[in-house]
C-alpha cells in the first residue's frame, strides 16, 4: 500500500470514528468532512515514511450552544481509531483548526 492510499484510509477511518464519537455524545450534526495532510521524510527511498499527519475535522449542522463539547469531541478520534493508534510514536499527529458550520 503506498503513503497516499494509506494517508486516505486514515481519512476515511478518522471520518467514521468521528461520526460514532459524535453519535455517541449525543451531538446532532448533519455532515461531517475530514481532510488530511501528511508530511512523507526521507522521500525518495526505501526509508520513505510519515512522520506528519495532521486532520482538520468540519462539522456542518452544528449547535452553536454546544460548541466546546463538540471541539472536545472533534480532537480526540486518533486514540480510538485502529489506524491512529498504530501510527509510530514518531509519527506527529495534531488536530488543524476545528470547523463548526451551523448550515
Amino acid at each position: 500500500m503506498n503513503e497516499m492510499s494509506k494517508q486516505m484510509l486514515e481519512t476515511t477511518e478518522l471520518r467514521f470514528t468521528s461520526r460514532s464519537l459524535l453519535l455517541n455524545a449525543r451531538l446532532p450534526y448533519q455532515g461531517l468532512q475530514v481532510q488530511s495532510q501528511a508530511v512523507v521524510s526521507d522521500f525518495p527511498g526505501r526509508s520513505s515514511r510519515i512522520s506528519r499527519l495532521q486532520v482538520t475535522p468540519t462539522i456542518v449542522g452544528a449547535e452553536d450552544s454546544r460548541r466546546d463539547e463538540y471541539l472536545s469531541t472533534a480532537s480526540r478520534p486518533r486514540q480510538h481509531c485502529f489506524i491512529g493508534r498504530h501510527l509510530s510514536p514518531e509519527v506527529s499527529h495534531e488536530v488543524g483548526e476545528i470547523s463548526l458550520d451551523q448550515d
